[in-house]
């Protein structure tokens, strides 16, 4: 033997010398891996493990070892398992303690604990009584306090998460028995704190010696990090896990109130003393609040625990306190003031309801100079949000409870300081380039706001009325200062301005933002209450909108040009309360004043709009777009009669064709929607509304726009451009009256047959052809009843021709990726089609069906890329979902068809929607073997949505049901899509309930059989007995399959006893595969989970 030592520990140093070629490694490798499955090989591995010394040699022995546990260990003798366990115990003790000569490193020690608590986890207490009980004494000694610190560890760490080395039972008596000495462990924890506080208290007299000191401070360690990973899953009354109610022991906290008494100890150090990140006192501290906050992250407190979690939150108080009241020129190390801060999250998210009034107050108190005080300012604000989020998800209750304004009355000095201090801190507002709001994206409803407009947008929430008495002061000051910046243009040039001091530009930038902002307070519940501020405020901003254009020839600082943005981004989303005014003042009973006052502003808006347009060569093209996306905001929210009048809005309705060439085309596309908007929306609360002036003015506008498209129609690009202008108008109508659409199609249908062509010439350009079937898809959804049932058909039979020509979709999905858009396009609107009622889209159900599955599918079943598929399978699930009867007639309405039609072209029609059925389920079922994880939800949701409605499992054949289950139960087992197990589940629950007896008696029986043939037949047994309960047999009185759906087993159930069938048929294929190796010793290592699905 020892001459096989020095061969194995020869090769191992070969393998690891930086001069062996990968082919020698590669060689090696083989033998090693040969040797280790060898059966005796384990005995060997022990021998040269007690008596070698080489580190290479030690690992590879403790991973051989590590396998024979894994898959050997239950087919070893008694003797056997007692000689590995007390051989490896044994070694551990030798050469790990700390009073041991020739020590090992940590790496083999933690591997040896690994493999010690792996033989728990398999034989502890039926066939290892005193396993644990050994653990904690070891871990009360002080020669082997760490090995047993490390014991405790890993075996939360391991025992916690077994895969699939365990069946379901073992699983829950492991857990429930672990649970049963979690009090014990905190003991030692407990313990060893003491010490270490006693030690950390005495040092100062005694002087212990480095290695002592740095001992002491390991241990302390390991005890903090050990129960961090406890706290994380132990249950906080001590409750058993999966064990009724009858047979748990009485409920205690895992811990007494003294063992969180010393973790706040250990969480605060001599704040006075100038602190490194490696001294032992602060790394302590950092892993004792990482102990508070792994409990503060349970959401659920049993009254057991309220006690400890009630001093926790007020430990918080006292930290701040304390780390307030240290020295200044003392600072914090950043780990620990990061776990300081997550620990007040928690508190003000989730614990905030611990605190009595009292405390409450001083808790805030003590948090506002901490959020300004130190580095971690904006870390600071997420407290402050999660506080905030809690109070105003907390009003709706308290107001059924108490007054409203003395529950906030506790909060609100601390909370209006908090809103004061944001606004006059400047200097930690710097406006970054991320924070621009891109106005050419009309898409998107607001740019990324600072944190700081965040948090006084949520006291705007809180205390409306508050926060907006001192916002006005704030902003009045801020106007003032942007009135004395003219003073600073340069007079040589209209293009500069010189700023002496640019913090009071960024200042106003902010508050602009936050005015901007603060609309939506002033619009909601306090909008009558504070409508004269609101009109003070807005009218202000107005005033500021018309100042600013004397600066939209600034092009030095670039800080200028967003201002102005900035500006204009404020007074779009103050529109919505302008049109709240317009109708609830201005309609009703408003006064002369207000009447004047809001006509006027609408003229000064209008008037700066084209003043910017009449002067776009030389404003940033930013400046124009801005202007114009708020120039269509205000005329699409304000529907009054008197923008139309404006004298320089009818100049641009009646001449913008002439901007064509002399404007930006996004600027030109936006003004184009915005004269849409002018013509054809309805005015607010107005019985003349003058359609016969405006629907000339329309059609004016239109002829010559049309004419020039049809010009210019052997471009694609124009074409594009003048596509998008009609989809634009399209949008417009989306929500509006049948007169407004009326007007609309009397003009477009004229142009519907040219685009009909023109769809034939552009087809293979997928920029254009995407945007033309945009176009007709559109006028299907917004222009259905105007356009008629004939123009639906001819377009679908005439986009149905097209794409049924051969290889036409599938050059197109072959060609380029870009080519798969124009596809997407066409199967939206077949989509459209399918969910329309009318009668008459039922005859171009068949065609749509044969492109899906003659063109579409066969080249999407062999792509890997999700991209067109979720697009198809949303076709199919409409078109079984909207035209059920298609495919399942009713008898009454399947006499009808046998009765007017031949019947033999009835059978053969008949025949293939049956084939048309069955390649849909087909292609369902095929999606379920593919790794694409969005497409397997999707489909999952289809089946689930089509049996809801019409009873879909029902309507399969015994057959198929049994197909999908067999998918659905290997994907399961094989692992690869547990991310949706809650929904398979679901999926599987339903197809077992439309015959749940023959589910539970013979297709899990076959199921396994067919799939699973290496598991012993008494194996199967055992699994099958997962879906037989007393309690399920009770309620299975009928075997016919209707009763049998009303009484079948409810879905937590069924979920419970799938997940346990699931988890104890991957145990019995461990054990199959450990059979094989002691069976096949040189076989590889691997998990068989029958075949593949």
């Amino acid at each position: 033997m020892e001459e096989s030592q020095r061969i194995l520990e020869s090769c191992l140093n070969e393998f690891f010398a930086p001069l062996t070629s990968n082919d020698r490694k590669h060689e090696i490798e083989q033998m090693l891996d040969s040797y280790s499955k060898q059966l005796g090989s384990w005995k060997q591995a022990l021998f040269f493990l007690t008596t070698g010394t080489n580190e290479y040699v030690t690992m590879y022995c403790l991973s051989i070892m590590e396998n024979t546990i894994k898959f050997r260990w239950p087919l070893m003798s008694t003797n056997e398992q007692t000689e590995l366990k007390s051989t490896l115990y044994t070694f551990l003790i030798q050469h790990a303690s700390s009073s041991s000569s020739h020590k090992c490193q940590p790496f083999i020690r933690n591997k040896i604990i690994k493999l010690l608590s792996d033989v728990g986890k398999l034989a502890w207490p039926q066939q290892q009584p005193d396993f644990f009980t050994n653990i904690l004494q070891i871990a009360q000694t002080h020669e082997t306090v760490v090995i047993g610190l490390r014991f405790l560890k890993t075996i939360s760490e391991e025992w916690t998460n077994i895969s699939d080395e365990a069946s379901t039972q073992r699983k829950l008596e492991l857990k429930a028995n672990l649970t049963k000495e979690v009090p014990k462990v905190f003991s030692v924890f407990e313990s060893i704190l003491n010490a270490g506080m006693k030690h950390r208290q005495t040092s100062s007299e005694l002087k212990p010696s480095a290695n002592e000191c740095s001992q002491i401070n390991e241990v302390i360690s390991l005890a903090l990090e050990s129960a961090t990973h406890y706290c994380s899953w132990v249950t906080l009354d001590g409750s058993l896990p999966n064990v009724s109610q009858n047979l748990q022991e009485p409920k205690t906290s895992p811990f007494p109130l003294s063992f969180v008494e010393l973790l706040c100890q250990y969480s605060v150090f001599n704040f006075e003393t100038p602190y490194q990140l490696s001294d032992p006192e602060v790394t302590q501290g950092v892993m004792a609040l990482g102990v508070l906050n792994e409990l503060l992250y349970r959401k659920y407190i049993p009254k057991e625990f309220d006690r400890n979690m009630s001093y926790i939150a007020h430990f918080g108080v006292e930290l701040l306190n304390k780390i307030l009241n240290r020295s200044s020129a003392t600072t914090l190390p950043e780990t620990y003031l990061e776990k300081v801060i997550e620990f007040m999250c928690l508190i003000a998210s989730s614990h905030f309801n611990q605190y009595n009034e009292q405390s409450a107050k001083a808790f805030l108190s003590l948090l506002l100079p901490f959020t300004f005080q130190q580095p971690f300012y904006y870390e600071c604000l997420e407290i402050w949000g999660r506080l905030l989020d809690h109070l105003n998800a907390q009003l709706p209750i308290i107001s059924q409870l108490m007054n409203r304004d003395e529950y906030i009355e506790t909060y609100k000095q601390p909370i209006l300081a908090l809103a004061n201090g944001i606004v006059h801190c400047t200097a930690k507002y710097q406006v970054t380039a991320d924070e621009c709001y891109d106005f050419e994206d009309d898409e998107v409803e607001a740019p990324s706001l600072t944190r700081n407009i965040d948090i006084l947008v949520k006291v705007g929430e809180l205390l409306p009325v508050e926060s907006l008495e001192s916002l006005i002061t704030t902003w009045t000051d801020c106007c003032r200062f942007f009135g004395t910046l003219q003073t600073a243009l340069d007079p040589s040039s209209k293009t500069v301005m010189r700023i002496s001091n640019p913090v009071e530009i960024e200042h106003f930038y902010f508050i602009v933002q936050l005015i901007g902002r603060m609309a939506n307070i002033f619009y909601s519940d306090v909008f009558k209450q504070e409508v004269t501020l609101g009109k003070s405020l807005f009218q202000q901003l107005v005033g500021v909108y018309n100042f600013s254009k004397r600066f939209y020839f600034i092009k030095d600082p670039e800080v200028i040009v967003k201002m102005n943005c900035e500006i204009l981004y404020s007074l779009r989303l103050w529109t919505y309360w302008l049109v709240r005014f317009h109708s609830e003042i201005i309609l009703g009973e408003s006064t002369l004043e207000d009447q004047q006052m809001f006509f006027e502003l609408l003229g000064i808006m209008t008037e700066v709009v084209f003043y910017t347009l009449e002067n776009r060569g030389e404003i940033d093209s930013s400046i124009v777009i801005a202007n114009v996306n708020f120039f269509f905001t205000l005329i699409n929210s304000v529907r009054t009669q008197f923008i139309f009048q404006i004298s320089s809005v009818q100049a641009l309705i009646q001449k913008i064709h002439l901007l064509r060439d002399t404007i930006d085309p996004e600027v030109y596309r936006i003004l184009s929607k915005s004269v849409a908007t002018l013509t054809l929306l309805p005015w607010q609360s107005v019985s003349q509304q003058e359609w016969d002036t405006r629907t000339q003015i329309y059609n004016t506008y239109m002829k010559i726009f049309l004419e020039e498209f049809a010009r210019t129609a052997a471009n694609g690009e124009n074409v594009l451009f003048h596509l998008n202008i009609l989809n634009d108008q399209l949008d417009v109508l989306m929500m509006e009256n049948a007169n407004s659409k009326k007007i609309c199609w009397n003009v477009l249908k004229e142009i519907v047959p040219f685009l009909q062509k023109l769809s034939t010439t552009y087809l293979r350009q997928p920029q254009v052809s995407e945007v033309i079937l945009s176009f007709f898809s559109k006028i299907m959804e917004v222009l259905r009843q105007q356009a008629g049932a004939s123009f639906f058909e001819n377009s679908i039979h005439g986009f149905l021709s097209i794409f049924s020509e051969e290889n036409i979709i599938n050059d197109l999905l072959r060609e380029t990726e870009s080519s798969s858009v124009v596809v997407e396009k066409f199967l939206q609107m077949l989509q459209s089609m399918v969910k329309d009622p009318s009668p008459s889209f039922k005859k171009f159900i068949g065609d749509a069906l044969a492109i899906c599955y003659d063109h579409v599918y066969p080249v999407l079943a062999q792509r890997s890329t999700p991209d067109l598929k979720i697009p198809f399978f949303s076709l199919i699930r409409d078109t079984l979902n909207y035209r059920w009867n298609y495919f399942f007639p009713t008898l009454v309405l399947h006499q009808q068809n046998i009765s007017s039609t031949n019947p033999q072209l009835q059978q053969q029609q008949d025949q293939i929607i049956a084939k048309r059925l069955d390649q849909i389920v087909q292609s369902i079922g095929h999606s379920f073997l593919q790794q694409d994880l969005e497409v397997f939800r999707y489909n999952l949701g289809t089946l689930t949505i089509w049996n809801e409605k019409h009873n879909f499992y029902t309507k399969l054949p015994g057959k198929v049901i049994i197909q999908f289950m067999t998918v659905l139960l290997q994907v399961l087992v094989h692992k690869t899509h547990d991310l949706h197990r809650e929904e398979m589940s679901h999926v599987l629950h339903e197809m077992a309930s439309t015959d749940y007896i023959h589910f539970r008696s013979t297709f899990l029986h076959d199921f396994l059989q067919m799939n699973f043939n290496s598991i012993l037949p008494e194996q199967r047994n055992s699994l099958l007995l997962k879906f037989s309960t007393s309690q399920e047999s009770s309620r299975l009185r009928s075997t016919t399959r209707d009763e049998n759906r009303d009484q079948g087993i409810d879905l937590p159930s069924f979920s419970l006893m799938l997940n346990n069938f699931i988890e104890d048929l991957r145990y019995q294929n461990f054990l199959v595969e450990c059979q094989r190796l002691n069976s096949s010793p040189n076989q590889p290592h691997s998990h068989p989970t029958g075949k593949s699905p």
